[in-house]
């Protein structure tokens, strides 16, 4: 056999085995990371949008007290960051209410984060805010809400505060950690849930809520999400893009996040009575609960005009009393 022979038959074996690895790694994409799903016209117009998407990262540019890479100097051995993060956008001051404290103060004292992010562009006042703010483990972050995603114009929410919608899943694709409505108390710690790539909590049985998403930064769940805000943002419809979305894509890619049905946003707003109303439930089993602040005000059978404060909270008769005063107090008993 020639020297020449046996040169050829080398780099057709070469050549061969680079087309299997090839193609095992082409399969293993195809059967582990993105398996395929019906194809509608919309969900075929999204996956060509997320294809030309997948790769892009575009830090906010406007941070004035931190970047994305502080979370770097934050990792551990779970996949999430211990970081917690609020959004605040408003076009005036206005004041920090007490159940907002009630949720930063029970994610200082449970979470023990390495940072908790306070996203603005407009500092909050009040007395409540004084306090908060000298929490060690808080930090302010002037943020302007966005305007674009990979580069492309962002269709305008219908009230300003809603930017936060689209922010939140934006932050948490620059940081990771836990990203908390101002009225969700933190139960219990998080730990059980840090080593998925992202957890989010249903409020109904095919419906997610933005009140708490927990993500590893760039996780695939978060970039599918945003993605949906450039080609399916439908405002007009409330909570579709933080609630049905986010579900929606959790059926189609459950191996992208973890969903808890029962443990952060329930009770859900048709379960008021378990919260705030005379009815109890196992709310220490919880990891997270959803107050329904607004919800509970302004279309409640249970707001008799008594706003929470750390005197009306002594004596509230209810869940949300004995978790005020445990987060409080640091006892659930009603004090006389």
């Amino acid at each position: 056999m020639s020297v020449n022979h046996i040169i050829r038959s080398s780099s057709c074996v070469r050549a061969f085995l680079w087309m299997n690895i090839g193609a095992c790694l082409v399969l293993i994409l195809r059967v582990y990371v993105l398996p395929s799903v019906t194809k509608t016209e919309v969900e075929a117009n999204h996956a060509e949008s997320v294809s030309r998407h997948l790769l892009e990262v575009h830090p906010q540019k406007n941070c004035c007290n931190c970047t994305s890479t502080d979370s770097e100097s934050h990792r551990s051995s779970f996949k999430v960051p211990n970081i917690v993060h609020y959004i605040w956008y408003n076009k005036q001051t206005a004041p920090l209410q007490f159940h907002h404290l009630l949720s930063i103060l029970s994610a200082h004292k449970i979470l023990k984060p390495d940072i908790i992010y306070f996203h603005t562009d407009k500092l909050p006042g009040g007395v409540y805010w004084e306090r908060v703010k000298r929490l060690p483990d808080f930090k302010i972050n002037y943020r302007s809400p966005p305007q674009q995603l990979f580069g492309e114009a962002l269709k305008p929410p219908m009230f300003y505060t809603s930017h936060s919608n689209v922010d939140r899943v934006k932050i948490l694709q620059e940081y990771g950690g836990v990203y908390l409505d101002l009225d969700t108390i933190i139960i219990k710690p998080l730990d059980d849930l840090r080593n998925y790539d992202c957890t989010i909590g249903l409020e109904q049985e095919t419906q997610a809520c933005g009140s708490f998403i927990m993500c590893n930064k760039n996780a695939m769940f978060l970039i599918l999400w945003l993605n949906a805000y450039l080609d399916d943002y439908q405002i007009e419809h409330w909570a579709y893009n933080s609630g049905k979305v986010p579900a929606n894509l959790a059926r189609r890619y459950p191996q992208l996040v973890h969903v808890e049905p029962y443990k952060i946003n329930r009770p859900n707003f048709d379960e008021l009575d378990r919260i705030w109303g005379p009815n109890r439930f196992n709310w220490q089993d919880n990891y997270a609960l959803h107050l329904w602040y607004r919800i509970w005000k302004d279309m409640s059978p249970y707001y008799d005009g008594i706003e929470p404060d750390p005197n009306t909270i002594k004596t509230m008769n209810n869940t949300f009393g004995e978790i005020a005063r445990t987060v409080y107090y640091g006892k659930a008993e009603m004090i006389l």
